[in-house]
């Protein structure tokens, strides 16, 4: 544990092991996990593999969303926290393998940057999943976090600590054109890897209710590859990332395993110029409306213009806009995998119809429910987990022409 506080107020207390929790993760009703308001208890959620028997769960917490309460002896403002991880085979299983506990009692004013760290033991060859639990004990609330953890392969994303240049995005990993992309490998053979860009342009996915998508990664061809240069001193790894498109750093010939780092526009998940406004319009848009946007010569004006056509006045055009493009950054932060967040089709339903009221996961699939659950007026959404060398965080929805008219009319209610 490399944890230090510098706060009389803080205080630290691991209990490893012994607190096992009988459930079955795939049965719990886990859509905190994709808050719309912005109140999450975190701010990022890592595993990484120190050696053959050691990981890590780091966790940064966003202390500005805890109830902070007055101290009955001191009079301080106190946060109580509790962080619990619990370690299954597979989320269908209804017992942990292990788990570990972290309670946090910290002052509001104290400096509080560095992430908290979970040691875990975690054999090489396994492959588990964590359900992190964190609690705001002062306020009686509760929000869940699940992460694959992958010890299969040793060249698997979690054997990868980013430096310098690389934002970590939920569960991907972000850098941006012209820059010195560093890094770490804690595997074996770091003198064997190489970084391959796919520089593949993915298209906006099609409405739940067609059937013939299309936009699912099949088997892409990388379009060049560079070696790696390292730095014996620091151990640090480096490479200049020059395009948009996928930086894949892996020493397994076939390509199965590595660590991805998808190149976007600077500011990401944000969404900080027009151009970027752009894509995201297709869900609620014409075909008419979208290609006007897109060959617009004057394309800040165009979108303004579009906003304003379905707001009918600047007030409430405005007010979409807000709304809307909230949604897009949540599902860049929730959904990013190979392409952004907004492109995926998790992102595409989050972003009409908001988030969901019930989402359950499995370790092959994930549903989402608008609605009470077993009401036959509720929406349902089945996404199917797919298998991807870049990414554990691409799902498909399984789509059907039952969705057109529940479609439809959530397009209708942002064009009213």
């Amino acid at each position: 544990m490399h944890l230090k506080t510098t706060i009389i107020f803080s205080l630290l207390i691991i209990a490893l092991s012994g607190c096992y929790r009988n459930m079955q993760v795939s049965s719990e009703n886990i859509a905190t996990i994709y808050k719309e308001d912005g109140t999450s208890f975190y701010d990022k959620a890592n595993i990484f593999h120190i050696n053959d028997s050691l990981s890590e769960i780091q966790i940064k917490l966003n202390y500005n969303n805890f109830l902070f309460l007055p101290d009955e002896e001191t009079n301080t403002l106190l946060a109580n926290i509790r962080i619990n991880v619990f370690i299954f085979n597979n989320l269908n299983d209804k017992i942990a393998a292990d788990s570990s506990s972290m309670n946090i009692s910290t002052a509001k004013n104290s400096n509080k940057t560095q992430p908290h760290i979970i040691p875990l033991k975690i054999n090489k060859s396994d492959k588990k999943a964590a359900f992190i639990t964190i609690l705001d004990l002062n306020n009686n609330a509760e929000e869940a976090i699940i992460i694959d953890i992958d010890k299969k392969n040793g060249y698997s994303k979690q054997w990868f600590l980013p430096i310098e240049n690389i934002k970590i995005v939920e569960n991907s990993f972000i850098c941006h054109p012209d820059s010195l992309v560093k890094f770490k490998y804690l595997g074996d053979n770091k003198q064997d890897l190489k970084c391959y860009w796919f520089g593949t342009a993915f298209p906006i996915p099609k409405p739940p209710f067609i059937l013939n998508n299309n936009t699912e990664n099949k088997s892409l061809q990388f379009d060049s590859i560079f070696p790696i240069k390292y730095d014996t001193d620091s151990e640090i790894l480096y490479f200049k990332s020059k395009k948009y498109g996928i930086y894949f750093i892996s020493a397994d010939t076939s390509l199965n395993e590595g660590f991805s780092i998808l190149c976007t526009e600077r500011g990401y998940p944000d969404i900080l110029y027009h151009n970027s406004m752009i894509g995201p319009i297709r869900y609620i848009s014409t075909q008419k409306e979208f290609n006007d946007i897109h060959t617009s010569s004057e394309k800040a004006r165009a979108i303004e213009n579009f906003w304003l056509k379905i707001g009918t006045n600047e007030e409430h055009a405005r007010n979409l806009i807000k709304k809307y493009y909230s949604r897009v950054k949540k599902a860049n932060t929730y959904f990013t995998s190979y392409i952004q967040g907004w492109q995926t089709d998790r992102g595409m339903i989050y972003i009409v119809f908001g988030a969901p009221n019930y989402v359950y996961r499995s370790d092959n699939d994930e549903t989402w429910i608008y609605g009470e659950e077993g009401n036959i007026f509720s929406t349902k959404f089945y996404f199917l987990k797919n298998k991807n060398k870049f990414s554990n965080n691409d799902f498909i929805l399984q789509r059907t022409p039952i969705h057109k008219d529940i479609w439809f009319r959530a397009v209708e209610i942002w064009r009213q």
